[in-house]
């Protein structure tokens, strides 16, 4: 049951949105791993340019690996910067592989402490799942552009298939809240909508 929508895929092509220079990182004998990189670094120009037209502007990437069944029991929820504590509104995902895992969300606790570095220079908020209540769930497609909600606990649940999620973040939207970004995308026909 969804309590809370957290994810709309986008009326956003992405079959060239990798630069065809940039290469996977090595993720043999690891089971999960987080790199950061520029835009530029990642995504083809073209299609930096394409999405920029419809106001977006990317300007790194995050990646994921998480191999087959690695799940970690935590959520944790993306923070922009750490000082001051900014968090994350959004990502733009593109999944690669993962076809039986579902990105889950949880309604965000009471946060009383300093956020935990994590990898590739990231910081999050984290919590154990079997403490929070679930209100969103979904296996993010691949070849489809999922705007995604980071500024609440949310994780993988893995099944038996390895997962590359690579999460473009944009620069000039970052400052709105989730309901607002939604909103942003639905006025520019960029948001696929879901029951």
């Amino acid at each position: 049951m969804t309590l809370e929508k957290c994810w709309y895929e986008l009326n956003i092509p992405c079959e060239n949105a990798l630069n065809p220079n940039w290469k996977f990182p090595d993720v043999a004998g690891k089971e999960f791993g987080v790199w950061d990189y520029k835009a530029h670094q990642i995504f083809n120009p073209r299609w930096v340019y394409d999405v920029a037209q419809k106001g977006l502007i990317i300007a790194e990437a995050l990646v994921f690996y998480r191999g087959p069944n690695h799940n970690t029991d935590n959520a944790h929820l993306d923070i922009h910067r750490s000082h001051p504590v900014k968090i994350s509104t959004f990502g733009l995902n593109l999944i690669i592989g993962g076809q039986d895992a579902n990105m889950t969300w949880y309604k965000t606790p009471r946060i009383n402490r300093k956020p935990t570095p994590g990898g590739a220079g990231t910081v999050y908020y984290n919590w154990p799942i079997d403490t929070l209540t679930e209100i969103d769930r979904h296996v993010l497609a691949e070849n489809k552009v999922t705007m995604v909600r980071v500024g609440i606990p949310h994780t993988i649940i893995m099944g038996d298939q390895p997962r590359w999620c690579i999460s473009a973040r944009c620069a000039t939207v970052e400052n709105m809240y989730w309901g607002q970004i939604t909103e942003w995308m639905r006025k520019r026909d960029l948001l696929v909508e879901r029951d």
